[in-house]
């Protein structure tokens, strides 16, 4: 299904393919075979998600090591999330920030370095500004462009965008756009990012039900309105958080026409918005 998923979105020119990583870090070889195959069979450039979370130092610099040798070149570091039974990061764990990650992949690789940010703060801080903070800590270790978290409330992104340049993150910020499929979906992950849902929206899907036709059809045309304004604001390229399931991602696109990046995006991203090679090989 993931290759099928990839090959008819390729038409489409995206800029990379994002490979995730299990919260356990159990499918890190299927994770890391994943995304070199993506590139190099498929033919585009690929980032894995690598987490940190209950690894020593040796076992992420062996796991880094690996995806080096197999020619991959960009990464999107993670601290990962803790257990849910767990109160802090479980012992062991070598890093107990992300930008600890993103320092020493700085340090000792070449890779294309992203990081991940929070438009409504990450669950665990107190507040946007500490969760900027270390934000800005990802950017200065070494973090290149910004991934933010889904939001179904463009405001909150564009507050976080301000935020962020007020105190110095001057790296690309690219927002995360969920296409609803269904309501057990939308839920879930509202509730694992805190991602609010706004009353309008909630309401369009408490009435659809359990009509999962009809919440599809709704969340392709929310997230195609989402999309349309921010590219109108002047966003720097749009990570679509399509989970294996092409037909949202599709839809959405076709519907935009000419308004998305023409079929030639990944040079435009790369020549006019990555230039510092942060995703790299693209253009």
């Amino acid at each position: 299904k993931l290759y099928r998923t990839i090959a008819e979105l390729r038409d489409l020119g995206p800029s990379f393919v994002s490979v995730t990583f299990a919260p356990d870090r159990s499918n890190r070889d299927t994770a890391f075979q994943i995304a070199a195959q993506v590139k190099e069979e498929l033919g585009l450039e690929s980032m894995f998600h690598f987490t940190c979370i209950g690894a020593t130092k040796e076992q992420i610099i062996r796991d880094l090591d690996m995806a080096r040798d197999l020619g991959l070149e960009n990464v999107l570091a993670l601290r990962g999330d803790r257990p849910e039974e767990a109160p802090s990061v479980p012992a062991g764990s070598a890093f107990q920030y992300a930008s600890q990650l993103v320092r020493l992949i700085k340090e000792r690789y070449d890779f294309g370095i992203g990081v991940a940010g929070h438009p409504e703060g990450h669950i665990e801080s107190p507040d946007i500004e500490q969760d900027l903070r270390h934000l800005k800590e990802k950017v200065d270790a070494g973090g290149e462009f910004i991934i933010t978290q889904i939001f179904f409330d463009n405001h909150y992104f564009y507050d976080f965008v301000e935020r962020a340049r007020r105190i110095g993150i001057d790296v690309p910020i690219i927002p995360g756009i969920l296409p609803i499929v269904n309501q057990a979906q939308v839920r879930r992950f509202a509730a694992l990012t805190g991602a609010t849902i706004p009353p309008d929206l909630a309401r369009d899907l408490e009435r659809l039900g359990d009509d999962d036709v009809a919440v599809r059809k709704l969340g392709i045309d929310y997230a195609t309105r989402q999309t349309l304004d921010v590219l109108e604001q002047g966003v720097q390229g749009i990570h679509f958080y399509c989970l294996n399931r092409s037909a949202s991602v599709k839809a959405i696109l076709t519907s935009l026409g000419r308004r998305w990046f023409p079929g030639a995006s990944s040079e435009k991203f790369a020549e006019e918005n990555l230039e510092s090679e942060t995703v790299k090989d693209l253009a």
